[in-house]
């Protein structure tokens, strides 16, 4: 809630207007650089409000007379290589889970949460079709591929985690995308990791392969959520650019509600390598709002501590934090009144799926 904060006070400062000069008009960037992961299946394309909001060149539009630059940055490496990024101070706001902003977040890493997307997204595990795996317990001793400190792997170790076993009792190898595919194939690995259809769920129409085991059915905690994540020193030196920012991706989300948009949006999904048939049936039974909705409401809220409790309970984390003072809502939560769209989107207390 700082940004609050800060309009109040500025409120305050207005009204003692006809006693001090005019403030200063906030500066502006140069640039401002986006970044997302990449399926590693195609051409640079990411999917959920950030694809939508890089194919419509919303962000591009808004800060043209400006003569603001956008800056994409496409990572295979995804969430991990955006924490990379944002260390060096070479990125301002990235599209991850909620596992690799948890890592940041806990290593010092100085990035806050301004906005979602992707909510409740599927994980799958895919094994080659010969395969003999036929429970959890059969994953010990395996050589399981997966995004080291992305989604899949807080999911890995859930998994395991409920199944009396830990991440030292499987050979985790850090390879994603097309590389995983061929060493899942080939025979280098027994097991891949995917997320929502990016990695894994594409490859049941190929008799190569076969689901093992997907999150469709299983509650909402045992799910991927993707987040809007900015650099604290940006959103400092910038708020206000910020708020037109996160302004933006509202717009796209709505776009992406619109179920008049559906065949459009999963086009744009698809430019990057992954067949339209597979995000239908990936997102066959969800409407455009569940699919798209930017809450940063009670579930995400509880979904981020749980996830930081896993990890700490496992070890991919030495400390814990304050989940609810490190997620800013404020710039969302103006966007949505400026926006009219206040009630839009279904609100939910918690992992449980209670509505307010």
């Amino acid at each position: 809630m700082k940004f609050r904060a800060i309009l109040l006070l500025m409120g305050v400062l207005g009204m003692a207007g006809s006693l001090q000069p005019a403030a200063a008009q906030e500066a502006k960037p140069t640039v401002i650089r986006i970044g997302s992961g990449s399926s590693g299946l195609g051409p640079p394309q990411t999917n959920n409000t950030m694809g939508i909001l890089q194919d419509l060149g919303l962000l591009e539009q808004e800060f043209k007379a400006d003569n603001i630059k956008i800056e994409w940055s496409f990572y295979k490496g995804a969430g991990p290589a955006q924490n990379e990024a944002f260390a060096s101070n070479a990125l301002d706001f990235g599209f991850q889970g909620d596992m690799s902003a948890i890592i940041a977040k806990a290593s010092g890493i100085g990035v806050e949460i301004v906005s979602a997307s992707g909510v409740r997204g599927n994980n799958y595990i895919a094994v080659r079709s010969d395969s003999t795996i036929a429970s959890f317990k059969d994953l010990k001793g395996k050589k399981i591929a997966t995004m080291v400190g992305g989604p899949t792997y807080l999911f890995l170790a859930r998994i395991l985690d409920a199944n009396g076993l830990t991440l030292q009792d499987v050979q985790v190898l850090n390879i994603t995308g097309d590389d995983a595919i061929s060493a899942l194939i080939s025979g280098q690995v027994d097991v891949v990791m995917g997320k929502n259809v990016l990695d894994v769920s594409h490859l049941s129409i190929q008799n190569a392969v076969k689901i093992f085991y997907d999150t469709k059915n299983d509650p909402d905690v045992w799910k991927n959520i993707s987040l809007l994540t900015a650099r604290e020193d940006f959103v400092k030196q910038y708020p206000q650019i910020t708020e037109r920012i996160v302004k933006q991706w509202v717009k796209a989300a709505q776009w992406g509600s619109d179920e008049a948009n559906r065949s459009k949006m999963f086009e744009f999904w698809a430019r990057g390598g992954i067949p339209v048939t597979s995000l239908e049936k990936e997102y066959d039974g969800r409407t455009g709002k569940s699919i798209s909705t930017p809450l940063l409401d009670g579930f995400v809220h509880e979904k981020i501590q749980q996830d930081l409790e896993l990890c700490k309970k496992v070890g991919i984390v030495r400390s814990t934090f304050d989940v609810n003072q490190w997620v800013d809502d404020s710039f969302q939560e103006q966007a949505l009144k400026e926006l009219g769209l206040e009630n839009f989107w279904t609100s939910y207390t918690g992992v449980q799926n209670q509505v307010k």
